[in-house]
């Protein structure tokens, strides 16, 4: 007796149509509308202080000021062409921050270009604070009191100032340089690429 060949279940005409389905997708993470906040707020307050600082430091001479809250000369043109050569870091901030929060991959980039940035115009407004700081010693000194006394007492307080505000200065872009070097960081941020 002849053997009937194993017939296929037929699909009833009311189901769907199977269609691939899409991969599953990552959930986003949090931290770069986070930091990028952060990264925008202060590259936006830093470029509003440098601006309003240049601008400051250009008409300085112009304005009645004692001579221990100004300065002239060659300390006056080293100040001016640091407010001017440090109006950059700002938008360099600000563009880190926009980069990250539209996570893009150029986000690394920018916030490594801040950290190298910040980090070499420290040395020469090291020179500046401390110079400056040393003028108003001496002006304040030329107004009464041992002027050696006070130059000794100007130059300890001037480096203290200075070591302090240079370990601040650093918090920041260091945090940024450390987030944004994680394995895992790195490997988001690629992935911003592909999206």
């Amino acid at each position: 007796m002849e053997q009937e060949p194993p017939q296929t279940p037929e699909i009833p005409p009311h189901a769907p149509p199977v269609r691939p389905t899409a991969p599953i997708s990552h959930t986003r993470t949090s931290w770069p509308i986070w930091i990028g906040i952060f990264l925008c707020i202060f590259g936006g307050i830093g470029l509003l202080q440098r601006l309003f600082g240049t601008i400051f430091m250009a008409i300085m001479p112009l304005l009645p000021l004692p001579p221990e809250a100004t300065v002239t000369g060659t300390l006056w043109v080293f100040g001016l062409a640091l407010s001017i050569v440090g109006l950059p870091l700002s938008v360099v901030h600000l563009l880190a921050g926009i980069q990250t929060l539209r996570r893009r991959p150029s986000a690394r980039f920018w916030v490594v270009f801040f950290f190298i940035y910040a980090v070499v115009m420290l040395v020469p407004n090291a020179v500046y604070q401390y110079a400056s700081m040393q003028h108003q010693f001496q002006q304040t000194s030329q107004q009464g009191g041992s002027a050696a006394g006070m130059a000794a007492f100007g130059a300890g307080v001037s480096l203290a100032v200075i070591a302090i505000s240079i370990v601040i200065a650093l918090i920041w872009p260091s945090f940024l340089m450390i987030w944004y070097s994680r394995a895992d960081i790195r490997e988001e941020i690629r992935d911003w690429g592909a999206t």
